[in-house]
């Protein structure tokens, strides 16, 4: 193994206005990786099947701007903005190893050649069947549409499974308002991304118990034939039907692939209230009669709102993820500071 190495264009602009009112920075980038560290899988020599080595090479283009203005500039009162923005593409253009399935389907997603990294695949749900389980598209070859699935399969599995996009966003903004008048101070910042896309918890299985958590999306689920024609929640199923299918773990196969198909895959664009504080800042007669030199009030709040994601979510966070799958949503932090300094 080497180390991972890098070739990089940029091309940056600074830019003043109307006696530095707007401000404007941007930087168009390239940069092509190669020898980046990856996992390959061999014969098993040295007593290792799977090994790290230098395989892989990464294109990624993009450009960032930020702009900042000075929109009000008056004797009691002032306003700024500033906005942030950035896009990229990223594909990867070498690599050695065949991810399985499970690689590209997982909630962390994988790696394959003419994507980006962290990519994520799904299996193509087809509908429901007439007893309530659900069909996909399957490998070449593979006839049981329902409990054929492999998640080992290494064998040209993009072929199949439905390319979704990065689990990482490509797109980001950031929107900051500072508003002063007199001793009063408001700040007001947002955030937002997009451009990829998370998977769903795995809520489904062929088997439940009392400790179980069920989503209001099982009140859909198919009851009686006729119900895969309005809706592709599937049964739950009972111990004939386990039987008929081959047993236990051959049927957790079919609700598992469910799982991991494109029927439980999101959109994870977003935009959040990031932060917003008002602060108030005690008069100077005020200060000096108490022989200090800063006297500050002021009230946060960090992450107060999520404005805007995809309903599929539901209740899930957009922006933050664990291994298989969103984890818990970012929490709400509110404070209130009193800064005194002699």
């Amino acid at each position: 193994m080497t180390w991972e190495k890098q070739f990089e264009t940029n091309i940056g602009l600074d830019l003043g206005m109307f006696n530095n009112r707007v401000q404007l920075v941007t930087d168009v980038y390239r940069r092509k990786a190669f020898d980046l560290v990856d996992y390959v899988i061999t014969s098993g020599i040295g007593g290792q099947r799977i090994k790290q080595g230098n395989n892989a090479n990464m294109e990624t283009k993009g450009i960032e701007l930020g702009i900042t203005t000075q929109n009000f500039a008056g004797k009691d009162f002032k306003w700024s903005t500033t906005l942030n923005f950035s896009v990229f593409n990223q594909e990867i253009t070498k690599l050695e190893n065949k991810p399985t399935v499970f690689d590209l389907v997982d909630g962390n997603g994988g790696n394959a050649i003419g994507h980006p990294r962290n990519s994520i695949y799904s299996y193509q749900f087809t509908g429901l069947n007439n007893q309530g389980l659900p069909t996909f598209v399957m490998a070449p070859g593979e006839t049981d549409n329902i409990t054929g699935a492999n998640f080992q399969d290494n064998d040209d599995v993009t072929k199949y499974l439905k390319y979704e996009g990065s689990i990482e966003p490509n797109k980001s903004v950031g929107l900051a308002n500072t508003f002063t008048y007199k001793n009063w101070s408001l700040y007001v910042f947002i955030v937002g991304s997009g451009g990829n896309k998370v998977r769903l918890n795995p809520a489904y299985d062929s088997q439940y118990d009392d400790l179980t958590v069920f989503t209001k999306d099982f009140t859909n689920r198919w009851i009686n034939p006729g119900d895969e024609n309005f809706t592709n929640v599937p049964v739950i199923a009972d111990k004939r039907l386990i039987t008929d299918y081959g047993g236990q773990s051959s049927l957790q196969r079919a609700y598992n692939t469910y799982n991991y198909s494109d029927v439980r895959i999101a959109d994870g664009d977003f935009v959040r209230l990031k932060n917003i504080s008002l602060s108030w800042e005690f008069p100077k007669d005020f200060k000096r009669k108490l022989g200090v030199n800063t006297f500050t009030l002021k009230g946060s709040a960090v992450n107060p709102w999520l404005i805007y994601s995809d309903k599929k979510l539901n209740g899930q966070d957009p922006e933050f993820r664990n291994t298989g799958g969103v984890a818990f949503p970012i929490t709400s932090q509110y404070t209130f500071t009193l800064n005194v300094s002699l």
